[in-house]
C-alpha cells in the first residue's frame, strides 16, 4: 500500500464515525490510474455539483461563445416617432438580464426616435414553459432568494431589493421604504414603528398574497431612529410581468408615452425587430453560476438546453434529456446517476462519485471548452464559494473545485494540481452526519497537493492517455443552433 493511501484511510477513520456515508475517488488525469476510492461506486446525493454536470453539458452542446438575446418587436412601423399598435416584449432565457441591461433597452428604443406607443406592451415568454420551479425543491417559505421562479423573460435573478430607511432628521414614526428597480407590481405594506430604545432592527418580511400578477409584502417589527438602512432581497412571483413593469416605469421615467397596459401573449410572425440586448458569453456566465453555485442561472440554461436542442417551450425534462444524453455519449450508465434538476435543489439527485469524476476527465481533455470550465470553478481559498476556507500551502492556486451543500449534505468536486505536475481529478460526497466534512476535506487536500511520485516509470500510460485525449478531443460539429439570433423574426418553433 501507497503512503498516499495509508495517508488517506487514517485521516478518514479519523475524520468519520460512518464511513459509509462517505464516497470519494481520486483520479490522475496525466497518467489515468486511480490513486484512491472509497465507495466510489454508491450513489449520493451531490447537491450543487449538479451543476458541474449542466456546465459542462451546456458547453459541449451550445459552445462556449453562445449567448442569449432580449428582443423588443412591433408589427406596424415607426412613423414620426410613434408605434402605432403593440410592442412585444419577448425573452429567450436570459439568466443575466440585470437593470443596467434593460435600461439600455429603453435607450435604445430613445435614440431610435420612439416618443409614443398606441398600444400594449404585451409580453411573450413562450421560449420557456410556464413551471417555475425543479422537481423535489421544497416551498420556499422564508422567502430565500437561492430558489426563485425560473422565466424565459426575467430580471435582476428574479428578485427585488426592498431598502427600509429610517431618515434620520424625519421625526416621523414610519420610516422611508425604496423598491429596487421601482415598478408598480410590487407593493409594500408597512406595520414598521421607530423606536429610540431599540439598537438593533427587528424586522420581519412576509410575501402576504400575489393578486393580478403583482407580489404585495408585509414588513413587521420596530427600527432604531439613529439607525442605519437595511436592504432585504426578496423573490417575485411573476418573472415577466415583473420585467414588464420595470420596463414601463423606465419608458415613463425617458418620457416615452404608453397608451395601453401590461398584457401576457405571444409575438406574431410577421412582427419586426425594433431593439434588442445581447448577453456575455456562456463562457462568462458559468463563471458567475459556478463560482457563487447560483440556482437562478443553472436553471435558465437548462431549460435553454431544452429549447435549442428539442424545440419550443424549453422544459427542464428536455434539458436534463440533454444532459442524460451527453453523459451516455462518454460511457457513463443509467445506474451511475439520477438527475431532476440543474441546480442540485432536489434532494432526488443522486450520482456515483466515479461518475462525477469521469464527466471531470472528459472535460478536461477536451480542447473546445476545458479552459473555460476549469477556469470556472473555484480556487481553495481564494475566491468564490471557496474563499473563506483556510488555505492549504504557499502554493495557492492548486485546487479548483465546485462545492455543494445542503441540510446533511457537503460535497466537493473538481481539480488538484500536484506537486510533480500530475493533475488529478477528484469527488468527494458526503450524506448524513457521521463525517467531519470540512476537516476532512482540508487533509484529503493538502495530502493531494503534496503528491510527488516519479512519472519516470508511467511513461507508456501517459503516452496511452495522450492517444485517450486526442480520441476524446473530436473535431468540432459545425452547429447552427443560434442561427436565429443573426434573423429580425422572433424565434417561434
Amino acid at each position: 500500500m501507497s503512503v498516499l493511501k495509508k495517508l488517506l484511510k487514517k485521516s478518514i477513520k479519523r475524520n468519520c464515525r460512518k464511513t459509509k456515508n462517505l464516497g470519494f475517488i481520486v483520479q490522475s488525469l496525466t497518467v489515468g490510474d486511480t490513486l484512491f476510492s472509497h465507495f466510489a461506486h454508491r450513489k449520493k446525493i451531490p447537491a450543487s455539483n449538479i451543476k458541474i454536470l449542466t456546465s459542462i453539458a451546456s458547453f459541449y452542446h451550445l459552445r462556449p461563445e453562445y449567448h442569449f438575446v432580449t428582443d423588443v418587436y412591433s408589427v406596424s412601423p415607426l412613423s414620426n416617432g410613434v408605434v402605432r399598435g403593440n410592442i412585444f416584449l419577448k425573452g429567450y432565457g436570459d439568466p443575466v438580464f440585470l437593470q443596467e441591461n434593460i435600461k439600455e433597452l429603453v435607450n435604445k428604443l430613445k435614440l431610435k426616435g420612439v416618443k409614443k406607443i398606441v398600444g400594449d406592451i404585451v409580453v411573450d415568454e413562450s421560449f420557456f414553459d410556464t413551471k417555475r420551479f425543479g422537481t423535489g425543491w421544497k416551498k420556499n417559505k422564508n422567502l430565500k432568494t437561492y430558489m426563485v421562479p425560473s422565466g424565459a423573460l426575467s430580471l435582476n435573478f428574479n428578485s427585488v431589493l426592498i431598502s427600509v430607511d429610517p431618515e434620520k432628521r424625519n421625526n416621523l414614526d414610519a420610516p422611508k421604504i425604496r423598491i429596487d428597480p421601482y415598478t408598480e407590481v410590487i407593493k409594500i405594506k408597512s406595520k414598521i414603528k421607530k423606536d429610540r430604545s431599540t439598537k438593533r432592527a427587528k424586522l420581519t418580511f412576509q410575501k402576504v398574497f400575489s393578486k393580478n400578477k403583482k407580489d404585495i409584502f408585509l414588513i413587521k417589527g420596530k427600527i432604531s431612529r439613529k439607525g442605519k438602512i437595511i436592504n432585504k432581497r426578496l423573490p417575485i412571483t411573476y418573472p415577466s410581468f415583473y420585467t414588464a413593469g420595470v420596463f414601463v416605469s423606465l419608458l415613463e421615467k425617458n418620457s416615452i408615452i404608453l397608451k395601453g397596459r401590461i398584457k401576457i401573449g405571444r409575438t406574431p410572425k410577421k412582427a419586426n425587430l425594433l431593439v434588442r440586448h445581447k448577453s456575455k458569453s456562456l463562457s462568462s456566465i458559468i463563471k458567475t453560476m459556478n463560482k457563487w453555485s447560483n440556482n437562478f442561472v443553472s436553471e435558465q440554461i437548462l431549460k435553454t438546453l431544452g429549447a435549442e436542442l428539442f424545440g419550443l417551450p424549453g422544459t427542464s425534462k428536455k434539458g436534463l434529456k440533454a444532459i442524460q444524453n451527453y453523459l451516455f455519449s462518454i460511457g457513463l450508465s443509467k445506474k451511475s446517476f439520477k438527475i431532476f434538476d440543474g441546480s442540485g435543489l432536489s434532494r432526488m439527485n443522486r450520482i456515483t462519485p466515479y461518475a462525477m469524476v469521469k464527466v471531470l476527465e472528459h472535460a478536461f481533455h477536451d480542447h473546445r471548452f476545458s479552459s473555460d470550465f476549469i477556469s470556472s470553478l473555484p480556487i481553495y481559498g481564494i475566491d468564490g464559494t471557496l474563499r473563506k476556507r483556510r488555505r492549504l500551502a504557499k502554493d495557492e492556486y492548486r485546487v479548483r473545485a465546485k462545492t455543494g451543500y445542503l441540510n446533511g449534505v457537503s460535497s466537493l468536486s473538481g481539480y488538484i494540481f500536484s506537486k510533480n505536475g500530475e493533475i488529478l481529478g477528484f469527488s468527494i460526497l458526503i450524506n448524513g452526519n457521521g463525517c467531519r466534512s470540512k476537516r476532512l476535506v482540508r487533509e484529503i487536500m493538502r495530502y493531494l497537493q503534496l503528491l510527488d511520485r516519479s512519472l519516470h516509470k508511467k511513461g507508456k500510460s501517459i503516452v496511452i492517455n495522450i492517444k485517450k485525449r486526442k480520441k476524446i478531443s473530436r473535431a468540432l460539429i459545425k452547429n447552427n443552433l443560434n442561427k436565429w439570433h443573426k434573423t429580425y423574426k422572433p424565434r417561434l418553433y
